[in-house]
């Protein structure tokens, strides 16, 4: 078994034990489904090489106060 099928297995199998007895199988089939995408864009984003010297492309600035 491919690594990312694994993956989409095990994503799956932890849906369906966390929320399993609130879903029927209709919406279980639209879960499995939508899982591929979400397995093709993990894929594409670690094909990135990142050094460990790369900074996020934003930084976060929280805001503090408001200003009048």
């Amino acid at each position: 078994m491919l690594d990312s099928e694994y993956e989409k297995e095990h994503m799956f199998n932890q849906i369906k034990r966390e929320y399993g007895e609130r879903l029927d199988d209709e919406q279980l089939k639209s879960i499995k489904e939508n899982l591929d995408a979400v397995i093709s864009a993990l894929e594409q984003i670690r094909k990135i090489q990142l050094d460990n010297r790369d900074e996020p492309f934003i930084i976060f600035k929280p805001l503090t106060g408001f200003q009048k």
